[in-house]
């Protein structure tokens, strides 16, 4: 049986920042639409009976290169109230790393403005792709 995630089952949760590395980049953009992209990628670091690890490496950048390159990776650590397996996690992996979206979202902003004084907003979605999340 599929168990659900549920706030109210956390009795702890750390969000650690433990890696930043940005880069701006001075090509000239180019005269056509550019996009900015994002990918994020999740692995678990490790499991106890009612807690675990995650590692969240979020990587912005512009297509075709241009501006600016970030890579983000954050810790996250829980502690619920249940028992937790490998399977409860990858379930319902989005809405777990939900409150790192917020984080992620504030420093794309805050480094962005940096690189090229204009703050760049992203949603604090966080988006896995399942066949990375093995």
């Amino acid at each position: 049986m599929k168990q659900d995630f549920d706030p109210k089952n956390v009795k702890k949760l750390e969000i650690v920042l433990c890696k930043v590395n940005a880069e701006r980049i001075e090509k000239t953009p180019p005269e056509i639409d550019l996009a900015i992209k994002r990918e994020d990628n999740y692995s678990i670091l490790d499991q106890k009976e009612d807690s675990f690890s995650l590692k969240l490496n979020s990587e912005i950048f512009v297509e075709p290169e241009a501006l600016f390159h970030i890579c983000l990776e954050y810790r996250i650590n829980y502690e619920l109230s249940h028992k937790v397996t490998k399977e409860f996690i990858e379930n319902n992996i989005e809405i777990i790393l939900q409150p790192a979206g917020s984080e992620i979202s504030y420093m794309i902003s805050t480094l962005t403005k940096f690189f090229t004084h204009n703050y760049f907003v992203m949603p604090p979605t966080i988006f896995i792709k399942r066949e990375n999340s093995k």
